[in-house]
């Protein structure tokens, strides 16, 4: 089973200058609906990676997408069991399921995963980049990649 690993912000500043909590806002939107959809800024993960999740995905394998971000010097995350993944924006009728505040940022996003349920705080011990098989904690610390795949 594979995992997406993403560095996000705690919280984010929007146009308004008004800041939002970015795992608070996801949870509200899967309490309500049953799932969220979350976008990925900057630099996208390549299609293989794309197609490795989807494959997933199709396979039932339950990838996860774990959000993470550094506090008071530590990583800590936020995970969440992905249920697709894009490069296209969501549909129409999935609006609904990505949360207003992204309407307020400078940027928008050029990736999006679909996650079932909410983001639960979770561990990254254990976990391992799928390329090189070091642990994800270890590359954390002593690089600035925004996203990674894991197993």
């Amino acid at each position: 089973m594979l995992s997406l690993i993403l560095r996000v912000p705690e919280r984010v500043t929007l146009l308004s200058g008004r800041r939002v909590a970015t795992f608070k806002e996801h949870n509200a939107v899967s309490l309500q609906y049953g799932k969220v959809v979350v976008g990925k800024f900057g630099l996208r993960p390549g299609p293989k990676t794309a197609a490795s999740l989807q494959n997933d995905v199709a396979e039932d394998l339950k990838p996860s997408l774990y959000m993470v971000y550094k506090q008071d010097g530590q990583f800590s995350a936020y995970r969440g069991e992905i249920e697709s993944v894009s490069y296209a924006k969501p549909m129409p009728e999935y609006d609904n399921l990505i949360p207003d505040y992204y309407s307020e940022l400078e940027s928008q996003p050029n990736f999006w995963i679909t996650v079932i349920g909410g983001l639960a705080p979770s561990g990254l011990f254990g976990l391992n980049l799928a390329s090189s098989g070091r642990p994800v904690l270890e590359v954390l610390r002593e690089t600035r990649t925004a996203a990674m795949l894991a197993n």
